[in-house]
């Protein structure tokens, strides 16, 4: 049974949009709900736990004065660094702000969630500025959020300098827009990095449809406008306005625009849903029926398959209750939802629809209350898989379809817990076994680094056995792509005669399921227990993926999942020896040996590398005559300058006192990108000389 948590009670909420910004350097961003009210108005909640709402880095200097706000508010001050040297908490405008000493590597290590469970209630703490590692303090502010702070003294700059980051954890609804008269859908759109724009759908004060954005009327002329979608492209809106669908440009710059789509089909729609590849719409009607049909929005109309003109034809229904607004129920878009509302409470439903099989529908909320009372939906986006975000009657809240799942079934990659995979910020998916408290001594250890090649997922047969899941599917998600794992592999199983024997691990259908891996019985015995599937990510593009796996019952029903975003990382290395030169120019060689004219002459010897990826390698470039390393460089790659040359002054600096020698020239490139096991990838090359003198007679005459 799914279960409905309220974010914020407030009963007259209705259209919604979710927005998940793009991860990129130095955007603090995170997911946020925007929803419109019967009021007028429209907001915005945050999808995260936290948010980062303020940071920095300042020099500080012992004052009876001087004061610092940590989260940035105009109007209030929450500590100061006094003038007999301690480190002090200071009042402000709602309260006084707080202070806790944190151990040492408390800054790095510290996660938001022990911030709040911190006993944060001094107000005074003796600090002299002079460590270098740096004092680590816990603070809440004023405004009631949570800092994290290090006081240390900069030795290149001989200052003591003060570092924080302010999280805000509680979520209140944020206000964006007012004074929209009879609101009912919204959708965003970000028309530059960070910068995004609002679309609103409803009603003016005399009951005119109109279309609200960038702070004017946009479009109107409408009917009842009812809902809302962007075309895959952002260049186009489809509004269901009760009475049939419009294309309007989205262009804010164009002049208005709209075209009617279902013009003479007799067809009156009030919610709308299209595919990802734009081809596709679906339409919720006011006779009770959802219809299919072809867009092709480039001859203006709605096309139902090769019938130019022709309308949509029906999909599922007629339904009871009417359907409302449509949704997409998953990534994959390989099901619908649609919103109907009933004359009484026990009437609402959220139906999924499948794609395959609409007449396999399915009420998400049966047997969900709220208040005592089946929830009236009304607008719903997805999260994740099994996870939704959903207005109602009741308010804005977190609809969870699937059962609960912890870390203790789906276990890691390898020898990385998931739980030291990074999950926010622009280190989104890198690997982390350093900084975690809780991971301190254990035996593998690598830091922000990506993952790639064939990985081990990890997961706990037994827990989810006991659970009563029967299998599970793999996928990628990326840039709305959807990449399933269903290769088989080989294990070694318990054949009960004294030896193990390969056993092969396959994929299968499960009902209507593809591409099921089996949960392992608790009572076999397999040589790697805990091994769920080899993963090859080496054609995937890089950058951050959702790893999704998705448990299923005897039926192939899904009834719990797990995300968590991963870094692949699969870029070619190159490394290629260019020259071996001796005053400019390429040695004459016979019989496999190079002639010099005069060890006084300079040398270089050049290298060209390539690396691709998106995250640092490492180089190392090395210069060897006979066991004795003469030149050794290393360091983090840049592409942006590939060529690489060893000079010496002289080839003597080579050869000293030896008239006859072998150099060896080497260069390596390193990425940093793990399989879960060992770091994988990287090229390598190298060039040898043997020298002799140009007089020196080695071939016969």
């Amino acid at each position: 049974m799914a279960t409905y948590t309220l974010l914020k009670a407030l009963s007259d909420a209705r259209g919604t949009f979710y927005y998940a910004p793009t991860p990129r350097e130095g955007n603090t961003e995170v997911p946020r709900l925007y929803f419109v009210s019967d009021d007028g108005r429209l907001r915005r909640i945050r999808m995260a736990p936290y948010e980062i709402i303020y940071s920095g880095n300042v020099k500080i200097t012992k004052s009876s004065t001087s004061s610092y706000r940590l989260d940035g508010a105009v109007d209030t001050v929450d500590v100061r660094w006094n003038a007999s040297g301690s480190f002090v908490s200071l009042g402000a405008r709602v309260r006084v702000a707080q202070i806790a000493s944190l151990p040492p590597n408390g800054f790095s290590a510290i996660s938001v969630a022990m911030l709040e469970a911190m006993a944060i209630t001094g107000t005074s703490f003796p600090e002299d500025g002079q460590s270098g590692a740096g004092h680590h303090y816990a603070v809440k502010t004023s405004e009631g959020n949570f800092a994290k702070v290090r006081i240390y003294k900069d030795a290149t700059s001989n200052e003591t300098r003060m570092e924080w980051v302010t999280y805000r954890t509680s979520n209140e609804p944020e206000l964006v827009e007012t004074d929209l008269g009879s609101p009912t859908d919204v959708i965003v759109k970000e028309v530059a990095a960070g910068d995004l724009v609002a679309y609103v759908c409803g009603a003016d004060e005399d009951g005119n449809g109109y279309v609200y954005a960038g702070g004017v009327v946009h479009a109107d002329g409408f009917g009842s406008p009812k809902q809302m979608v962007f075309t895959p492209d952002g260049g186009t809106i489809l509004l269901a306005d009760g009475s049939t669908l419009w294309a309007i440009d989205a262009n804010l710059d164009n002049p208005f625009s709209a075209v009617d789509l279902l013009a003479g089909s007799g067809l009156e729609v009030r919610g709308v849903a299209v595919t990802k590849a734009g081809d596709r719409v679906y339409l919720s009607g006011v006779d009770g029926s959802i219809y299919s049909g072809t867009l092709r929005l480039a001859e203006n109309k709605v096309h139902v398959d090769a019938t130019p003109g022709g309308a949509p034809k029906p999909f599922a229904g007629p339904l009871s209750p009417d359907p409302l607004t449509l949704h997409w129920a998953d990534e994959a878009q390989t099901a619908l939802l649609a919103t109907l509302v009933g004359g009484a409470p026990a009437d609402h439903k959220l139906l999924l629809i499948p794609l395959s099989d609409p007449s396999d529908a399915r009420d998400l909320l049966e047997g969900v209350t709220i208040n005592g009372a089946k929830p009236e939906p009304r607008s719903i986006e997805v999260i994740k898989e099994l996870r939704f975000a959903m207005t109602s009657d009741a308010g804005v809240g977190e609809l969870d379809t699937g059962l609960p799942l912890g870390l203790n079934v789906p276990l890691g990659i390898g020898h990385v817990p998931f739980q030291a995979i990074l999950d926010s910020g622009v280190k989104t998916g890198l690997a982390d076994t350093v900084t975690p408290p809780e991971l301190q001594g254990y035996f593998y250890k690598v830091k922000d680094v990506p993952f790639g090649g064939t990985l081990h997922l990890m997961l706990n047969h037994a827990k989810a056995h006991a659970e009563g899941y029967h299998s599970y599917q793999i996928r990628f998600l990326k840039d709305g792509e959807a990449r399933q794992i269903t290769a088989s592999f080989s294990d070694l199983k318990w054949d009960g005669s004294g030896r193990f024997v390969a056993s092969p691990v396959k994929a299968e259908t499960v009902g209507s399921s593809v591409g099921c891996y089996p949960v392992r019985d608790p009572d076999d015995l397999w040589y790697n227990p805990h091994l769920g599937a080899l993963l090859n990510t080496t054609g995937f593009p890089n950058g951050v993926h959702t790893l999704e796996i998705k448990f299923l019952d005897a039926t192939g029903n899904a009834v719990a999942v797990f995300s968590r975003d991963i870094f692949i990382e699969n870029a070619p290395s190159r490394v290629k020896f260019l020259n071996f030169l001796v005053n400019g120019q390429t040695l004459n060689s016979a019989c496999g040996a190079s002639q010099y004219v005069s060890k006084e002459d300079p040398v270089t010897l050049g290298f060209e590398a390539g690396y691709d990826g998106l995250t640092n390698a490492n180089y190392n470039l090395r210069v060897i005559v006979g066991a004795k390393v003469l030149a050794e460089r290393s360091g983090v790659f840049d592409p942006n300058t590939p060529l690489f040359n060893q000079a010496f002054p002289k080839l003597r600096d080579l050869m000293g006192k030896c008239n006859i020698a072998t150099i060896t020239a080497s260069m390596s490139i390193s990425p940093r990108v793990i399989n879960g096991y060992n770091y994988i990838g990287g090229a390598s090359t190298s060039a040898g000389f043997s020298l002799v003198p140009a007089s020196f007679d080695i071939d016969e005459p």
